[in-house]
């Protein structure tokens, strides 16, 4: 891959990005079809696990405020969040995308929505992860998530990054449009194709 003469820094996103997260798809292994919907909805899918990704709550502060919102969900909001990182697993073409922006010349650096616990297992289990980047923000450790603006200030400030020269990768477009409004270029990704379509 040519680096483009525009761009410096590529933010990736890791969710549905550089790694799978369809919480309802891996539900629907585990549970009849009308039980996953419900699970999904009292636990990845509720207002609290945003507060994971913040990282303000402890665990069990989170599934309290789950179980009283969702009483008869009290059998399966446990089990389920245990399987959080069966659910985030690498998606091997987008990774494998990384040493060759790298070699270009691009600096590489996340910015994700993450409760801190499950990163430092997620970091642990994939070496790339500090192969390849030149620096991580994770939400839950910072205590601040996409799309709030502060974030995007942070990240450029805390990497001394030009946003005019910064493209942010992310899977929701209200992200990319807060990281717009505070100067950063932003691509909405949706397909692995679009990866070659701005690269090539």
């Amino acid at each position: 891959m040519n680096k483009r003469t525009d761009i410096d820094n590529l933010v990736f996103d890791l969710g549905n990005v550089l790694f799978t997260f369809q919480p309802l798809d891996w539900l629907k292994k585990i549970y009849p079809e009308p039980l996953a919907k419900q699970v999904n909805a009292a636990v990845f899918d509720s207002p609290h696990w945003a507060e994971v990704d913040r990282g303000v709550l402890t665990m069990d502060e989170v599934i309290a405020r789950m179980l009283f919102d969702a009483p008869d969900m009290a059998e399966w909001i446990t089990p389920a969040i245990s399987e959080y990182l069966n659910m985030v697993q690498p998606i091997p073409e987008n990774v494998a995308l990384l040493p060759r922006l790298k070699s270009s010349g691009y600096r590489l650096y996340v910015l994700s929505n993450f409760g801190a616990a499950f990163f430092a297992e997620t970091r642990a289990c994939n070496p790339f992860l500090e192969q390849c980047f030149d620096g991580l923000l994770i939400s839950g450790e910072v205590h601040i998530v996409k799309p709030e603006t502060a974030i995007y200030l942070l990240l450029a400030h805390t990497f001394h990054l030009d946003p005019a020269r910064t493209l942010f990768i992310d899977d929701r477009q209200e992200n990319i449009d807060s990281a717009r409004s505070v100067g950063i270029r932003g691509m909405c990704y949706t397909r692995h194709e679009q990866f070659f379509e701005l690269f090539a």
